[in-house]
């Protein structure tokens, strides 16, 4: 055997790599294709980010804005509920005033049915009254809470309730009192009506305790409308 054959076969050299992706790596770094791929990729990315903290940001306010309508439907609830049983009690501690007028005298109603009629409208004063009453009494502390509670706890507001509710019980005090010492259709109430100095305060702290809510309505709106610009 020739030395040539114990060598082994002769292998052809394998054919030179192709340069196209090297060749194509130096042209595209040596162009603005690279720049403009790169900068659609980081738009792209930075458009998403931008998109998904908008959206998240109107999620956030959405929810804000569903709890604060939440809110003002609960504000407007008590206070309707506090203003309604704060006039009837008011109307129904001068309806015992009115009982005394001399108007309403029973020797002035001849005939039993007229004396029937008065009679009966007489207890229907007193009977509404007392169910007033206590209603008030009932209510008075917890519609003072929930004021403060739907209104973050302010205490411009929990301060008006207080001094309002103080006046009222003062004026529905001296209404019974007048009833009780003078009697029904005993009196004659005009020019100068009783009470009228503690009503004249009941007057005076509904209207604080009115302007203290719409203080604090104002800012709740604008504090609103800050928060979602």
């Amino acid at each position: 055997m020739s030395a040539a054959d114990s060598q082994g076969p002769t292998l052809d050299k394998p054919a030179r790599a192709p340069e196209t992706p090297k060749r194509l790596i130096e042209v595209l770094s040596g162009s603005s294709v690279i720049t403009a791929l790169v900068t659609v990729i980081g738009t792209a990315i930075i458009g998403n980010a931008v998109a998904g903290a908008i959206q998240d940001k109107s999620k956030k306010n959405e929810i804000a804005l569903t709890a604060f309508r939440e809110n003002q439907a609960a504000q407007v609830a008590v206070v309707t509920e506090a203003y309604q049983l704060l006039g009837k009690y008011v109307a129904a501690s001068d309806d015992l005033i009115t009982l005394t007028d001399a108007y309403f005298n029973r020797a002035d109603y001849p005939s039993a049915e007229a004396k029937k009629r008065l009679e009966s409208w007489i207890n229907e004063v007193r009977s509404n009254h007392d169910q007033v009453d206590r209603a008030w009494r009932e209510k008075k502390y917890s519609l003072g809470y929930l004021l403060a509670y739907h209104h973050s706890g302010k205490r411009s507001i929990a301060q008006a309730w207080t001094i309002l509710v103080q006046s009222v019980d003062k004026f529905g005090e001296c209404s019974r009192g007048w009833l009780q010492e003078h009697g029904e259709g005993t009196s004659r109430l005009h020019p100068t009506r009783p009470c009228a100095e503690p009503f004249s305060e009941v007057e005076q702290n509904s209207f604080a305790l009115t302007q203290s809510l719409e203080a604090d309505h104002r800012y709740l709106w604008e504090d609103s409308v800050a928060r979602r610009e």
